[in-house]
């Protein structure tokens, strides 16, 4: 938060409680049904933190051109440079009010760290011994990152 990359903001959107996501048109039918699940996505309106992932998104972007391999396979790869245009450009949601389970946000007892963001850090986390200090640093030395690192498709 201290240098401007996490923020609290109201959202609003559809939601599916499926998928456990908010959703974009792409995701509904013309009548607002989540494709994967064909139930009607809730319109609701929440305060959740959010990365401010536009302030990377040319890094992020340039990165993912400039490395054929960084994302397999290659059709994952043309969906994340698909997301990355730049007329879609935006931040994401990191955490939500709506659970009781999960990662506290410091300081803020009312919303818990979003599973999918929390993930990569319980990957660098669980390299950490006993005693070490929970730094990236110190992940970064135990061995991150990975050679390769294997994920689901929807997190990506």
């Amino acid at each position: 938060q201290d240098k401007g990359d996490i923020y609290k903001k109201a959202y609003s959107g559809h939601y599916c409680v499926g998928c456990e996501a908010y959703l974009d048109k792409d995701e509904m039918d013309e009548n607002n049904v989540c494709k994967i699940h064909r139930k009607e996505a809730e319109f609701r309106t929440e305060e959740n933190y959010f990365f401010r992932l536009s302030k990377y998104w040319e890094q992020v972007k340039a990165h993912v051109e400039a490395n054929n391999d960084f994302i397999l396979p290659k059709g994952r790869r043309n969906e994340i440079l698909y997301f990355l245009q730049d007329d879609n450009k935006r931040d994401f949601s990191i955490s939500r009010v709506s659970t009781n389970w999960g990662i506290p946000v410091p300081g803020d007892d009312s919303q818990v760290i979003y599973v999918w963001f929390d993930a990569l850090l319980g990957y660098m986390s669980s390299l950490l011994q006993p005693g070490d200090p929970p730094t990236l640093e110190m992940a970064l030395k135990r061995g991150w990152p990975a050679d390769v690192h294997v994920i689901g498709k929807d997190i990506l």
